[in-house]
């Protein structure tokens, strides 16, 4: 908060962080949004919290900040900085789910309020109240085809199902899964198996017409 405090730039709370808040479940991991240069200000988080500072996107200004584990068994921690290129409203409509575009104003949180405005303009705390994974336009699953198999994921994982226009969308994008670099796939896989419920996702990916693309 304290390196936040810049008063011209606006940050926000965004994404998974927001939605396990609602659900009540424990993360690591804190997305921000912010009005000002994200890699500058991530690279400044860095320092501050004697953290390690990592480009992600150098294009769309998006910088990591990697925190070491505090207790020996558990994972590292990362917070995400991603610059706010037109409104919030705007950066919200670009990510994956209903349930992944909500925010709040990171300053609200700062000042210790008890209570704090949900910026919601698509509906995802009601998706999240009916246990819906909901794809905000179908061209945002084509932005980054590794969507497809993260709304499988976050279906297993918080036991939600996926709404039938979005499984749709799946289906008609599933070939462009082959575009994301191996890497990424791998992560999302470990990810499923990591959430598995019985393995019951592989027959998810199959449905949907994703696992003989991943696995031809």
């Amino acid at each position: 908060a304290k390196h936040l405090r810049a008063p011209k730039v606006k940050v926000y709370v965004v994404g998974g962080f927001v939605r396990d808040a609602l659900l009540g479940r424990e993360t690591a991991d804190i997305d921000l949004a912010v009005t000002g240069d994200a890699l500058e200000i991530a690279a400044g988080l860095a320092k501050s919290l004697k953290g390690t500072f990592v480009l992600l996107d150098s294009e769309n200004k998006v910088g990591r900040v990697v925190l070491a584990a505090r207790k020996p068994d558990a994972s590292q921690s990362t917070i995400d900085v991603s610059t706010i290129k037109d409104t919030l409203e705007d950066d919200l409509a670009r990510r994956d789910f209903t349930i992944d575009a909500m925010a709040l104003d990171f300053k609200e949180i700062a000042a210790g309020k008890t209570s704090a405005n949900l910026i919601d303009p698509y509906g995802g705390f009601d998706d999240l109240d009916h246990s819906i994974v909901r794809c905000i336009r179908e061209e945002n699953l084509s932005a980054d085809p590794v969507r497809l198999m993260r709304a499988v994921r976050l279906a297993v994982d918080l036991g939600f199902h996926i709404e039938t226009k979005t499984k749709g969308q799946i289906r008609h994008s599933a070939a462009l899964l082959v575009k994301v670099p191996g890497e990424r796939v791998r992560e999302e896989f470990i990810r499923l198996f990591n959430a598995s419920r019985g393995g019951q996702f592989l027959f998810d990916l199959d449905d949907l017409g994703l696992l003989t693309v991943l696995i031809p």
